[in-house]
């Protein structure tokens, strides 16, 4: 997980700056704390709410609490360990956490990806397929495909992830007179290949591709809904439409944030590895790009919690009345029998909106 310390080692030993005198030694731990307490937070809620609510039963929200689910276990498996990469020279965990730790980050960006991307497709599929609304109505049926949807992202997230787990290993690296441990996962007995492959399929399989197949499908509702519009004029087909977009905003919103959390990091890990000349040209541009590159694709798990309480109305009604009434309770109690009926209101929007063939 640390591999990227290496670039610095590589690029010039004899300017290396002990890392006590590195200000990223210091702020990078502070904003990783931040990422750590929010994302918990948030994704714990996420979980809490969608559990306590019997809000599963939805295929939108079964989609969204595995999507927290993947977010939580890189908070907890991977956060607290990365964080000090920054202010502690040599790894100091062991080879097991570092195998642990490569692998969790791995699995969570699979979990997430491939998940949006199910979730673009059950939308595309709801759109224009009348079949899928009559299957719609035998609920069973329903929660059967979308476990199996769901299993299926995890078990291709653990295959995909299974080599950054083998292949990872400290990497003891003597500079300055002294010997630093490393947690890399490319071993150099694989050759100058092995990075690239793994940094470019990366790039294609967690990146392009289901980006490309999220942007086809969304273009296609898009168009579908256009020319649906002009051949209807009926008022009720205008509110589902309002009603559609409200619903896919929520989950573009998921989409952007992961399009921009990662992309910095693709950029900096192609450049670098596929420019002949990058440990000559790494400066300091380059280098507080690849801190920023880095800390962001963390920061997306922590944002994906805030995504939902901002862009769905309903559920930011039931989290305000699960959470904030823990910080409130006296006005609570005061008013509770305005909070149950807000709370019985925004727990039945949920499900209505959940049970539509048009759900997020």
């Amino acid at each position: 997980m640390n591999a990227s310390n290496i670039l610095n080692n590589e690029t010039d030993i004899e300017s290396y700056t002990p890392y006590s005198k590195r200000p990223e030694t210091y702020i990078v731990p502070v904003v990783f704390l931040f990422i750590f307490i929010t994302g918990v937070f948030g994704n714990v809620t996420v979980i809490y709410i969608v559990i306590k609510e019997k809000l599963f039963n939805s295929p939108s929200y079964r989609y969204i609490l595995n999507l927290s689910f993947g977010d939580l276990i890189v908070m907890l498996g991977t956060v607290p360990f990365v964080c000090t990469i920054y202010t502690f020279e040599s790894w100091p965990y062991g080879e097991f956490v570092c195998k642990a730790s490569e692998f969790i980050r791995d699995l969570s960006i699979g979990v997430s990806v491939f998940t949006l991307s199910m979730m673009s497709f059950d939308r595309y599929k709801a759109a224009f397929s009348t079949v899928i609304r009559a299957a719609h109505r035998n609920k069973r049926v329903l929660r059967s495909s979308t476990g199996l949807r769901i299993f299926s992202i995890w078990f291709i997230s653990v295959i995909f992830a299974c080599p950054a787990a083998y292949n990872s290993f400290l990497l003891h690296y003597t500079i300055s007179n002294h010997t630093i441990t490393i947690c890399y996962p490319f071993p150099n007995e694989l050759g100058t290949w092995y990075p690239k492959s793994v940094v470019l399929i990366k790039f294609l399989l967690f990146y392009v591709t289901p980006l490309t197949i999220i942007a086809c499908c969304y273009v296609s509702i898009a168009v579908h809904l256009i020319n649906k519009s002009k051949n209807s004029a009926h008022r009720e087909f205008h509110r589902s439409s309002k009603r559609n977009f409200t619903r896919a905003k929520i989950v573009l919103s998921f989409v952007v944030i992961f399009m921009v959390c990662f992309f910095p990091n693709h950029l900096f890990m192609i450049w670098f590895y596929f420019n002949p000349i990058s440990r000559q040209e790494y400066n300091g541009f380059w280098h507080t790009w690849r801190i920023v590159a880095f800390v962001l694709t963390f920061l997306n798990s922590c944002l994906n919690p805030m995504t939902l309480y901002i862009t769905s109305y309903h559920f930011k009604r039931l989290c305000n009345v699960h959470v904030f009434r823990c910080f409130t309770s006296g006005n609570v109690e005061r008013n509770s029998s305005e909070n149950l009926t807000i709370d019985a209101q925004s727990k039945q929007l949920v499900r209505n909106e959940s049970e539509m063939v048009t759900a997020i």
